[in-house]
């Protein structure tokens, strides 16, 4: 699928077919809408932070569905799981570990649903601080293609280390390697092989108990 038809699709759903309101969603000017249905272009990363559920594969390659899918487990459950770190690569299978989804507590908030949340996970350690701190809970979608970033954001990865937390940086000395960040200054940032991602997730809220 070309990229303009692809625009054109895009603002037909997330906007009714109005352009003005598709820039509008994504921070964008009208005119620059107009301006990618000319060059036949559009910038993949903006649209992929601002458009709930539009899948990273579609908009990179044009190929199969428009949107992820929503998993309904979460869907038609009294609020989002609160999954434990170490059965983040897991969810959301049923089982993982012995951490069943049906264990999970659960948070209702509504403005992480708006967002696309599939689950919530509790921050552990202080090398995030002072974005986050220990304990903190937060709001993480889940990224089918596990080797879409957005360099110098922050992600929830599963790893063969453990769940991490951190910011991530194109690596320029090994293209095989993302490099992570830690906010706290205490801690060096280091190289992580993209091999290495079992599972990626974006963080779209936070809760902190004063």
């Amino acid at each position: 699928m070309k990229k303009n038809e692809m625009i054109a699709k895009l603002v037909d759903y997330y906007a009714d077919g109005n352009k003005s309101k598709f820039a509008y969603k994504i921070g964008v000017k009208p005119q620059t809408i107009n301006s990618w249905l000319i060059r036949n272009s559009f910038d993949v990363e903006l649209i992929y932070s601002k458009c709930k559920n539009v899948s990273a594969h579609w908009l990179l390659t044009g190929e199969g569905s428009m949107l992820e899918e929503v998993d309904k487990s979460v869907q038609q459950s009294n609020g989002l799981p609160l999954i434990p770190i170490d059965a983040v690569a897991g969810f959301p299978t049923a089982d993982n570990d012995g951490a069943a989804l049906a264990d999970c507590q659960r948070y209702v908030v509504p403005e992480f649903n708006t967002k696309g949340a599939n689950f919530l996970i509790r921050v552990s350690g202080d090398s995030m601080m002072p974005m986050f701190h220990n304990g903190d809970i937060i709001a993480c979608r889940k990224i089918s293609d596990v080797l879409f970033f957005q360099w110098g954001e922050v992600y929830v990865l599963d790893t063969s280390q453990g769940v991490l937390v951190k910011r991530v940086r194109e690596c320029q000395a090994d293209e095989a390697c993302i490099t992570c960040e830690s906010e706290n200054e205490r801690y060096d940032s280091f190289r992580l092989p993209k091999s290495d991602i079992r599972s990626l997730s974006t963080i779209v809220g936070l809760i902190r108990m004063m």
